[in-house]
């Protein structure tokens, strides 16, 4: 018999116990049976969920960087119009969305802001559009976009890691 299943035996009690005597074995599992499982599982959930979660950070990314190329664009378009650009905020947007993503202000991933790219050059002349992450993200941080095609990311991992 395998380890973990032990016999019952099942009298008839109409008949008495001559012939009508069965025996069946237990089934279900035993204590290190579960517990070889759940080692199993907690080792695999210990290596896949930090790729899993760095994967959302990748799609998060892309949306902030989607964002701020949508944001230059439309500043272009405008610059061509008024010549100047336009700063915002992702509190007061005016023509602009000031955040990232379709789903609203409140779910997006980053908030977008335009303002002059130094201080030595006017919003009039160059806009520096940051979005900052609503997420934790030490790799990135604040990813940048100029009207100059500068691209930036405040964070450790660097320009080009972050815009790749």
């Amino acid at each position: 018999m395998r380890a973990g299943k032990h016999p019952v035996r099942i009298v008839n009690i109409n008949k008495g116990t001559g012939e009508n005597v069965k025996t069946f074995c237990q089934r279900g599992f035993s204590l290190i049976e579960l517990m070889i499982v759940v080692a199993v599982v907690a080792i695999l959930a210990a290596v896949v969920y930090p790729s899993y979660q760095e994967s959302v950070r990748k799609t998060k990314r892309a949306e902030g960087k989607t964002a701020l190329m949508r944001d230059m664009q439309q500043q272009e378009r405008d610059f061509s119009r008024t010549n100047s650009y336009t700063a915002f905020t992702d509190t007061s947007p005016g023509n602009y969305k000031g955040f990232s993503g379709d789903s609203g202000a409140s779910s997006a991933a980053y908030k977008i802001k335009a303002e002059a790219c130094s201080t030595t050059k006017t919003i009039s002349t160059c806009v520096l559009l940051t979005a900052t992450p609503n997420f934790t993200d030490a790799k990135c941080g604040n990813l940048t976009l100029t009207s100059e095609g500068t691209k930036g990311a405040s964070g450790t991992g660097g320009t080009d890691f972050c815009w790749k």
